[in-house]
């Protein structure tokens, strides 16, 4: 019992400093980066999936998206759980009004972000104050056409 006690005197700060600094990623093979997420939920309301649904894709400090009916780009910045983003900048195009109004929702919380967190194919990014405010799910990789 005296030598356990002596390990676990070592071990728990070590446990702790990783825990507290690591995000939750329940599936390793899913990668935040190089992954296009789409948009999901938003608000708390479900995303239904469609032809041109918004989605994200990060690598290497830079954003790459698409709003639902402009093109995003912008950059961030990854320490650990810590995730945080510039305000994405994008294209002009003219949209349908319940696009719009989603897009523009879904572009005014990306600078929102200050965590992340992936369960199985899901990406869920959190506030200041870890309240859920989008989640993403990973779009399987594109095939190369034959």
């Amino acid at each position: 019992m005296r030598t356990f006690s002596k390990y676990l005197f070592v071990l728990l700060p070590l446990c702790v400093s990783a825990c507290t600094s690591a995000p939750i990623q329940e599936n390793p093979g899913t990668p935040l980066e190089k992954t296009q997420w789409r948009l999901a939920r938003l608000e708390g309301k479900s995303v239904p999936p469609s032809g041109k649904s918004a989605y994200l894709l990060l690598e290497a400090g830079r954003l790459n998206g698409f709003g639902g009916c402009n093109r995003l780009v912008g950059s961030y910045k990854l320490e650990g759980a810590n995730l945080e983003f510039s305000a994405p900048a994008g294209t002009l195009m003219a949209c349908m009004d319940a696009i719009s109004q989603q897009e523009n929702a879904f572009i005014q919380r990306i600078p929102q972000v200050k965590s992340w967190a992936i369960q199985g194919q899901t990406l869920r990014l959190g506030d200041a104050t870890d309240a859920i405010i989008l989640e993403l799910e990973a779009e399987p990789p594109l095939t190369p056409e034959p």
